[in-house]
This record gives structure tokens, sequence and C-alpha cells, in this order.
């Protein structure tokens, strides 16, 4: 028997490729649907592409995309960096202040703003009156206020990828570097060039989820592809219209994630060891003006929405209306988040394991669809799955909360397997051998040497993927089923009602669900031991590095 079959049999093999296909399925449809459109040559389907509509619609998109990347590069590129020093590092406020962001969804920080920066909001009235202005100072209904949101919303994930870089470094090489070079010569000389791959993977990253985003623009009517989608959809009921209207923006973002996979495959990142000591830069230059820098965006990024929202919600009565008339949403959505994570986290170990232990061109495929998904936004991949499962023979799916697990399944699989590799490949394959001695069955070996060891992994992986379920919006709006909704789905609609106090109290508790996890992982690493501690933070930064 093969070393490769001792480690996983062949069964297993063809089950997990064939569960990864089948979560796959409306992804190819979607892509089998615009490249037979093209090789038929059919000339009205052509024009539909290539029309005027779509071209602005490409380059409205394309902006935003564009614009939001090089924002979150000017704040995300510096917050990294200074995160990474011991100074900064050492401060829980600051590290989880710039990371905060991520856990509020998009349509959510957008609300807050149009209240501040709309033509009747406060901000805006303020600073004309103030000034004597004829006209507002600011237009957050526009492709730049698109840009605004989405970069407050979208920094920290560029933030985490330049603090994994920087902490990735090991910092013998920037001590011999100031021996001789001041410390502006150490960051362009030695830091810049080792972080440029991690800094060009969190680019692409925020260019995808920027130019996917449905939310957002649709709030602040902008026309970008995913509004478009949706437009096509609810208006002509044409899913073949809907992904055909948009197969050049899927062409474009596949390429970017085909390139970001090859560029993290084929990169060398030096990671520290448990034994390399964590960088202690002693001092800061600049650290008062670095700390005010830091404490406007959080201001602005975590403070401003989180004041609004408590401040909106501040009655009893909001909360106690909202309990009654929304708690079988917020079941529905809690339901679904957690169904979704475990069957993620199930798939993926076994996928990621596979990916690790077996080299072949089956486990490079494998790893490819396990990680084109990030790049299909939810409006594309909800039109797939109306074309995959709305059908007679598969109606008992279409017609129930299944469809909503598989459309998030399929959504958000890749971040468990971004985030469970890692994990798997910090075991070493001789502990399994050592074992294979003693017992053959895999799911033994699994129990006693791998997943002990993959716990951390395990645990990130699940919450992950449980915090994306419960601010999924865009995938809901295609294809959830007549009677059912969810906590996103109903902020959503009520925004469109100006019922802004609901809205708030519904999103603070959204906001208190998404936290709760995490709340319950950083008090169980308070009660470890300092040694543990330490470990905790280096293999979250090994995770970090690669999640995606």
């Amino acid at each position: 028997m093969s070393m490769n079959r001792q480690y996983f049999p062949l069964s297993g093999q063809c089950l997990t490729i064939m569960a990864v296909l089948f979560l796959w399925l409306p992804l190819l449809a979607i892509y089998i649907q615009g490249f037979s459109t093209l090789l038929q040559g059919n000339i009205g389907e052509l024009n539909t592409i290539v029309s005027e509509r779509s071209l602005g619609l490409l380059f409205n998109t394309i902006i935003i995309g564009i614009g939001t990347a090089f924002s979150c590069l000017v704040i995300g590129l510096p917050l990294g960096y200074f995160l990474g020093q011991a100074p900064f590092r050492q401060q829980g406020f600051w590290k989880y202040g710039c990371l905060f962001p991520i856990l509020i969804p998009a349509h959510i920080s957008v609300m807050v703003w149009i209240d501040f920066l709309s033509e009747k909001g406060f901000l805006n009235k303020s600073l004309t009156n103030l000034f004597n202005l004829n006209h507002p100072l600011f237009n957050i209904f526009s492709i730049g206020g698109a840009i605004f949101v989405l970069t407050l919303s979208y920094y920290p994930y560029l933030t985490l990828f330049v603090l994994s870089g920087i902490l990735s470094l090991d910092p013998s090489l920037e001590e011999a570097g100031r021996l001789s070079m001041d410390q502006r010569k150490v960051f362009m000389r030695i830091t810049l060039p080792f972080i440029k791959p991690y800094v060009l993977a969190g680019l692409i990253i925020v260019f995808i989820f920027s130019t996917a985003n449905y939310g957002v623009p649709s709030l602040l009517n902008v026309r970008t592809y995913p509004v478009e989608i949706f437009s096509e959809f609810s208006t002509f009921f044409n899913t073949d219209r809907a992904i055909l209207s948009s197969f050049p923006f899927l062409c474009l973002i596949t390429g970017f994630m085909v390139w970001h996979w090859w560029l993290m495959r084929k990169s060398n990142f030096a990671v520290l060891s448990p034994q390399t000591p964590l960088r202690d830069t002693k001092k800061v230059k600049h650290k008062i003006l670095v700390s005010c820098l830091m404490g406007v965006v959080i201001t602005i990024s975590v403070f401003f929405p989180l004041f609004w929202l408590i401040w909106t919600s501040a009655s009893l009565r909001s909360y106690v209306m909202v309990l009654n008339t929304a708690w079988y949403s917020i079941l529905i959505t809690l339901a679904l988040a957690t169904a979704t994570a475990t069957i993620a986290v199930m798939v993926s170990y076994v996928g990621g394991y596979l990916i690790v232990r077996i080299k072949s061109w089956k486990t490079s495929l494998l790893d490819l669809f396990s990680f084109l998904p990030l790049a299909i936004p939810g409006s594309i991949l909800g039109a797939g799955m109306i074309k995959i499962w709305n059908h007679p023979l598969t109606d008992f799916i279409y017609g129930s909360v299944g469809v909503l697990i598989l459309g998030y399944l399929a959504q958000f699989y890749s971040f468990s397997f971004r985030c469970l590799i890692p994990s798997i490949n910090q075991i070493s394959p001789s502990l399994e051998e050592s074992y294979l001695i003693c017992e053959r069955n895999w799911f033994k070996r699994q129990k006693q040497i791998v997943f002990p060891l993959a716990r951390q992994g395990f645990i990130l992986a699940w919450i992950l993927v449980f915090i994306l379920c419960l601010g999924e919006l865009s995938i809901t709006l295609f294809i959830i089923p007549p009677g059912m909704e969810t906590l996103s789905l109903r902020i959503y609609n009520l925004m469109h009602y100006g019922a802004y106090e609901i809205v708030a109290a519904l999103s603070v508790i959204l906001l208190c669900l998404t936290i709760l996890p995490l709340t319950l992982l950083f008090w169980k690493r308070q009660k470890q031991s300092p040694h543990n501690k330490t470990r905790f933070v280096r293999t979250t930064n090994d995770h970090l590095e690669t999640t995606f």
C-alpha cells in the first residue's frame, strides 16, 4: 500500500473531492453558461456584454475596487507595521480596536454614514452652517462615498496581512540592518521587500471584496455589477441574463484570484520558529503621533458606528419590540450560522488534510477549487444556485432552509479551508507515521494525533465562518425561501423604510451575536499559562498569514 493511501484511504479521497465538486455545482453552472454563450456567438447576447451600460458598470466596479484597495493600503500598511512593534502589540486596545471593523457588516456601517453625511445629515449640516456653504460639503451617495465606507470596513484585512508579515520577519534581520542604516532605510530595504507578498495578497483580497459587495453600492444608489445582477433578476426573473451581464466582471476577479493563489503557493514566507523570540522594539519614533493617528482611525471606523447604533437604539421599547417581532429571524440566523460553520469545518478538515498530506495533481486541483469561491460575489453565486436547484426534482431543497445552508457553504467554505490547512501543515508527518505502527484506522489516527494538535485551527475556522454567515446579505436576497428572514435581511429591508431606531436595535443584537464566540475564545485564553498564551499568539499568526 502506498504512503498516500496509508495517510488517507482512496475511498475517502474520492468522497472529499466529490463533496467539494458538489459545492462547486452553482459555480460550474455560471462558468458553463457564460462560455457557452460566447462560443455560440449570439450577436444579441454579445451586445449585452459589450454594451455601453455594461462598460459603465465595469468602470464603476473597478474604480470602487481600486479606490478601496489604495485607501486601505494608505491606512493598513502603517497600522500593520506599528501594531507589529512591541509598544503597540503589547496593548490589546490598539490591536483589537484596529481589527474590530471586521465584525461590523458593511451594510450596517453605511447606514451610519448615510445619517451623518447625507444632504440633511448631522455632519454635513454642521459643516455647511459653519462655513456658510451653499451646497453640502460631502455627497455620500456617490462612488467616493462607497469607497469611503468600504475602506472603513475592509482596511483591517490589509492590516492583518501586513501585521502577519511583520511578525513573521526574523527580528535579527532588522537588527543587523540597523548597524549600518537608519530606520527608514531598514524599512525600505529589508522590511518592505519581505512583506511585499503579504501586501499584494491583501490588496487583491480587498479589491475582490469591495467589487463583490452588494449592500453598500445598493444603499448608496451606485450602479455596480452586483447591484445590476440583482436588478436584472428581480425585474426579468431571468438568471441566464443576470449571469451573462456579469460575465466579464466574473472573469476579471477570477483571474485576480488565480493570481493570488499562485502568489501564495510560490512565494517563500519565512515564519518564526517557536524558539525565535518575538520582536522587542523598545522605542517607536513619534509614538504620540502614531497613537493619535491610530486613535483617529479607530474613532471613525469603530466608535462612530457603535455610538450611533447605541444612541439611536437607546430605548428599552425598541429592544422589546425587536425581540417580540424578530425572535424568529434571530433563531434562524443562529441556526444557519451554526450549521454552516459546523459542516464547513468538517468538509474543510478532510479536504485540508488531503491537500497537505497527499501531493498530486488531484490535490493541487482541489486546492485551487477550494480557493476560487473567495472571488465569487454572492449575487452571482445566488443566480447560480437558482439555476441548479430551482427544478421540480430538487424543490424539496430549494424551498427549504437547506438551500441557504448550501449557498452559505458554497460562499464560505473557502475560508475554513484556508484556516485549517496551515493548522494541519504544522503537524509533522512523522507523528502519524509512528502511530501507523500500532493503528492503521484513519479515524482513530485523527482522533488521537491530528485533531488535538489542530484544535486551534478548528476553533478559528468555525468562528470565522460563523461570523461571516451572521452578516451575509447578497446570496440571501436571491435564494431565501418564502416566509423566512435572516437578521441581516431584516435589517436591510427596514433600512428602506427609515425605521432607524428598530434597525439600530437589530444591528446591536447582530453585533452581540458576532462578538459572543470571540469573547468565549479570549476568555479561555486568559485562563492559559503565559507559555500557552505566547503559543496562542504565534499559532494565530500562522493562521492569519495563510487564511486567504
